[in-house]
């Protein structure tokens, strides 16, 4: 089926954000723990929009981006106001208080759009039960987009658990400041510690 020209121009600039990101991941972005699967990720993703651009599979590709996208404003907006809670010298609770308060709703639209929904309607639905009643039995791209798709949802599973240990310190004060748990400084300044005792 013809590939509407909103959903074509959608594919490009989601591509190009994602050829961005790794070039950004390399050569731009702090070295983190994740930092090889965030490589994986991004690849990953270049690799499902190609391939259900090329089989016409826009509809699943749509909803794929649509529910990692949503959590992904989310992050960006948590950031942002950790960003700027101090500046010029004063600190600026609404900017704690949005911090923390986006931060437990980026965590349950997580779950939801990346632990739930995307298991739910797209893996199950759109690739494992529609599809493959739709697509010859020996088309192999059929097997490659459903192993993409779930190498992804494992990707997000591993995620989760850094956002479910960072949300614990969160909730329960163990953290003065909020720091990114995938930092290595964490670990460092632990081994430094033990090395002075």
């Amino acid at each position: 089926m013809e590939i509407p020209f909103e959903i074509k121009w959608l594919y490009f600039i989601e591509c190009g954000f994602y050829i961005h990101s790794v070039y950004a991941t390399i050569y731009m972005d702090t070295k983190r723990k994740d930092f090889l699967v965030m490589l994986i990720h991004h690849f990953l993703t270049m690799t499902l929009i190609v391939v259900t651009y090329a089989l016409r599979y826009q509809k699943v590709g749509v909803m794929v981006l649509f529910v990692h996208d949503i959590t992904d404003i989310l992050l960006e907006f948590t950031k942002c106001n950790v960003y700027l809670r101090k500046r010029n010298g004063k600190f600026y609770s609404i900017h704690e208080y949005l911090s923390n308060g986006f931060f437990i709703i980026f965590t349950l639209a997580w779950f939801v759009f990346r632990l739930y929904w995307f298991p739910l309607k797209i893996l199950y639905t759109s690739t494992v039960v529609s599809v493959y009643e739709a697509v010859p039995r020996g088309a192999g791209l059929y097997t490659f987009l459903n192993a993409l798709m779930w190498f992804l949802l494992g990707l997000n599973l591993y995620w989760f658990w850094f956002i479910i240990a960072f949300l614990y310190k969160v909730l329960f004060n163990k953290v003065g400041d909020l720091e990114d748990t995938r930092d290595y400084s964490d670990e460092n300044e632990e081994d430094e510690n033990k090395k002075k005792l």
